[in-house]
């Protein structure tokens, strides 16, 4: 059980779900 990696894959996944919020603000901006 590695703290790190832990730490690594909340960030992440931080980041991939601020992604799919932008992605979906430009597609319902776009609409």
């Amino acid at each position: 059980n590695l703290p790190v990696f832990k730490v690594k894959e909340s960030s992440v996944r931080r980041r991939y779900s601020d992604f799919e919020w932008l992605r979906n603000e430009l597609e319902r901006d776009s609409k």
